[in-house]
């Protein structure tokens, strides 16, 4: 009798859908492991429709970049990063010793400067009595977070040429006149002798770039603003970074996050919950990239403008003396994810080329610019 298997038409037939059913059968496979399950297509498609570009970064209303208007070559640069990641930068002017008015304006204020550091008042090691009794002062209003309105007080006055019998009101009866530039900040509110170095016109000009950007901070509509040098470079994805981020700060009652910084040991203190790379800013120098709120603005202004402290140093050395103190609240993103680049050289400190460079980025918006990957 013949079975049927024997039958090579039928062998053949069975052979075949055997075949065809494993093959089914490993489609239906790789198209489930493949495809997520319905549950996380909802979850993860109302995320993706939430997050809409921001041509200011997503978490301030404004940029602004600190440039000299003749500093054209800066400018251009800064242009090709806004363009490249879709961003848009409020240029503001800063403070020029090219100008003669401005210059005879921060020759008035190192005046004032070396009349608040000269030898009678404070050695190079302890402080002297004062002959007229001055001591180390907050203003009046330090601590207010208040607006701060159109009057001008304490150093503001330093640069007004237009209130000259006020100004002749604040400036002190005996200024000595010594052959010796003012020490950078010699004696600070603690009593604590710092550096000897000298404290020069740049440094000033400097000091009152990042003042005024502050001042318009602080009395203006923008409840965040970030503050841009020109010379800088950025990571390319900051914008999901800083979104990231900022929900840590939601309790913090901060007043500046240093996005950039150099010298710092901005490791020290425990990350913030919720964030890995936000510390509580330990020694952060360079004011390159931050963050400011208007209320914090607002503070920094009121000790800026204090007599005693108003220039003493450097305008990072400031920021750090703030926020060492506990005097602003302030907090640093580690690593950073702003940096210094020196490609053009240094209008505070000549000579400086981007060979002092120390820092560098995970994804470079500049290196992507300039080998033309920035659509990637």
């Amino acid at each position: 009798m013949r079975t049927i298997l024997s039958r090579p038409f039928t062998y053949l037939f069975l052979l075949s859908l055997i075949f065809l059913t494993i093959i089914w059968y490993k489609l239906q496979e790789a198209s489930s492991s493949s495809s997520p399950p319905s549950s996380t297509i909802q979850q993860t498609e109302p995320e993706s429709t939430t997050i809409i570009h921001s041509k200011t970064l997503g978490v301030a209303s404004k940029i602004y970049v600190l440039n000299l208007a003749r500093r054209t070559d800066r400018r251009e640069e800064m242009e090709k990063l806004a363009r490249a990641m879709d961003l848009e930068f409020t240029y503001f002017n800063g403070t020029d010793l090219k100008e003669e008015k401005v210059k005879v304006s921060m020759e008035r204020v190192l005046e004032r400067v070396r009349w608040w550091r000269s030898g009678h008042r404070v050695n190079k090691t302890a402080p002297n009595k004062d002959p007229e009794n001055v001591e180390f002062t907050w203003a009046d209003d330090v601590g207010s977070d208040d607006y701060l309105g159109e009057v001008l007080k304490g150093a503001e006055l330093w640069t007004e040429e237009s209130l000259p019998d006020t100004l002749s009101d604040i400036l002190p009866t005996s200024a000595p006149a010594l052959p010796l530039e003012p020490v950078l900040d010699l004696y600070d509110e603690n009593g604590k002798v710092w550096g000897t170095n000298p404290l020069r016109l740049p440094q000033l000009a400097c000091w009152n770039s990042h003042y005024r950007i502050l001042r318009t901070i602080a009395d203006g509509p923008d409840t965040t603003a970030i503050v841009f040098e020109d010379d800088i470079d950025m990571e390319w994805d900051l914008s999901t970074r800083l979104r990231t981020m900022w929900p840590a700060l939601t309790n913090v009652n901060w007043d500046i996050i240093m996005l950039g910084h150099c010298h710092s040991k901005e490791w020290f203190h425990p990350a913030l919950e919720g964030s890995p790379f936000l510390h509580k800013s330990k020694h952060v120098l360079c004011t390159h990239a931050y963050a400011v709120s208007r209320t914090g603005a607002r503070k920094m202004i009121r000790y800026l403008r204090s007599e005693a402290f108003a220039y003493s140093r450097t305008i990072d050395h400031a920021f750090q003396h703030l926020q060492s103190r506990g005097r602003i609240n302030s907090y640093s993103v580690q690593p950073p994810v702003v940096v210094q680049t020196y490609d053009m050289g240094s209008d505070i400190i000549p000579g400086r080329t981007n060979k002092d460079r120390v820092q560098w980025l995970e994804d470079s918006a500049l290196e992507r610019i300039q080998t033309g990957r920035e659509m990637v």
